[in-house]
């Protein structure tokens, strides 16, 4: 099981874990900076899906209103077996049903395609998610173990990881980020109005579509380009930091340690010297 394979060690089977709830089992071993939410399958019926989830949002609650990083849920793994070669309507449901329910807290959800002995029948599986439109940040396929398909083969475990986790985004609506999201929406509040009103004033509906693009481009450029995991603002502020505003020419300095200790023995002796100036003219003029 993944779980198993996370932790390197039989958790799950052994039904090892702390109970959390009457679906939910709360799994962790020493030494592992790890703690994962085992839910009950969806097999018992349609009022166990709805207080699994139920559950599931209301510990995401829990943690977040500890404002403690290390107690809170930080991602969801939903796990579908590719060997069963589809995916029950019920399921697509149950995701999208949650996804609603986590708008708010916007903890991103994972779908993990677990038993994934081919990985033909993964991409296939992973393909046919990608266009129920989900909001999840990614579909992997993994076998958790080596499986022995009979004497002379086994397929050996692995997880298909995305190369650049920079590309890895949460997906708003309609498969946007929220920053699409946004530019597209000024884009069209800027755009629209220059269209009609350039179509009003020279009745050229072909210069209004120009006008209405090219008030569109600042808009999408900013939406899309991205360069390193970085928008292309962030780009630009260092570029201008690094051009004009930092000096190009940093001199190179190094602070002896020793030299600061002699400082302050100086100053302390000063300090010492002031002092018993101060107690010897406080003498003199006692004696007077």
């Amino acid at each position: 099981m993944a779980i198993n394979a996370v932790f390197r060690d039989k958790l799950a089977e052994t039904g090892m874990g702390k109970p959390v709830t009457d679906h939910m089992r709360k799994i962790s071993k020493k030494g592992v900076p790890l703690t994962i939410y085992d839910t009950r399958g969806f097999e018992l019926g349609k009022e166990v899906q709805k207080q699994v989830k139920q559950e599931v949002v209301d510990t995401i609650s829990k943690g977040l209103a500890t404002q403690d990083i290390n107690k809170a849920i930080h991602c969801i793994w939903y796990c579908i077996n590719t060997a069963s070669n589809r995916v029950e309507p019920e399921e697509i449901e149950w995701i999208k049903e949650l996804s609603k329910d986590n708008q708010i807290t916007q903890v991103p959800i994972i779908v993990v395609l677990t038993q994934s002995f081919s990985k033909k029948n993964a991409d296939l599986l992973r393909r046919t998610l990608l266009e129920e439109n989900l909001d999840v940040i990614q579909i992997v396929p993994v076998l958790a173990e080596d499986y022995e398909i009979d004497e002379e083969y086994i397929a050996k475990s692995y997880i298909t990881v995305p190369r650049d986790l920079t590309r890895v985004k949460s997906k708003i609506l309609f498969n946007l980020t929220k920053r699409q999201l946004l530019c597209f929406s000024a884009a069209a509040i800027e755009g629209f109005p220059i269209f009609f009103g350039v179509k009003n004033v020279t009745a050229n509906i072909s210069l209004a579509a120009l006008s209405m693009m090219l008030s569109m481009l600042p808009w999408f450029f900013l939406a899309m380009y991205e360069r390193d995991g970085q928008p292309c603002e962030v780009l630009a502020r260092n570029f201008i930091e690094s051009k004009w505003l930092r000096p190009r020419i940093r001199p190179y300095q190094t602070e002896n340690y020793y030299t600061l200790l002699m400082r302050q023995t100086r100053a302390e002796e000063e300090v010492k010297k002031i002092a018993s100036l101060a107690a010897e003219g406080k003498k003199q003029i006692s004696a007077k």
